[in-house]
């Protein structure tokens, strides 16, 4: 159980690893994070807090606010949001600078969480999934992130699923398909449905963008 612990004013020197983090869990067996804020940290590229392996891992009470790097990466495994998260106005990262969803992870929402006036310099600024399944429902907030593919979300090989009635994705910003970018390689099924667009803003030529060859 990690409770109540302050990070700040901490930096990662090594810019290439991508593989570590400011808290990194790698065990398969279940945790419980809760009351931790992350501000004015530098990770470059990685992110805040990671979790790898399966396992159930529980949140709740995180801020993380204004630093540089990544917020959450989830890499296989299970995680429950029990309680709010705020990932907000985080900056130089490549992808994924809210929440990033790998390897099937699965993303179970208890409560509120909220990602916004987040910006990356690639993809998905809000959230980043691949290989997995995005689950989306009125207790993900997502305003203002920026990126130049995918503002709110980037999904690549992932199916995007509103488990309420309907979805809305607004005020983001992007070059590319500012709300959502949905990319497949040959041979990867993809599932979008119930999710509306409105109030985003983008310089290139759509807001919603397909792209590959899966179905």
């Amino acid at each position: 159980i990690y409770d109540g612990v302050v990070f700040e004013n901490n930096e990662i020197n090594n810019k290439n690893t991508n593989k570590i983090a400011l808290l990194n869990y790698a065990k398969s067996n279940a945790v419980t994070i809760a009351s931790v804020s992350f501000t004015n940290n530098n990770t470059y590229d990685n992110a805040m807090i990671k979790f790898t392996g399966n396992g159930s891992k529980d949140l709740g009470h995180i801020r993380i606010v204004e630093n540089r790097g990544r917020g959450i990466e989830v890499d296989a495994g299970r995680i429950n949001f029990n309680e709010e998260v705020i990932i907000a106005s985080n900056t130089n990262a490549t992808y994924g600078t809210g929440l990033t969803i790998l390897n099937g992870a699965v993303i179970n929402l208890n409560a509120t969480i909220s990602i916004v006036n987040n910006i990356a310099s690639d993809k998905g600024a809000g959230i980043y999934a691949k290989d997995s399944v995005l689950s989306l429902s009125d207790k993900i907030k997502l305003e203002n992130n920026t990126a130049d593919n995918g503002g709110a979300i980037y999904a690549e090989d992932s199916d995007v699923v509103a488990n309420d009635a309907e979805y809305v994705i607004s005020g983001n910003n992007g070059l590319n398909a500012s709300a959502l970018y949905v990319k497949n390689n040959a041979g990867k099924n993809n599932r979008v449905s119930s999710i509306s667009i409105v109030g985003n803003t983008n310089t290139g030529d759509t807001l919603v963008k397909f792209e590959g060859n899966g179905n």
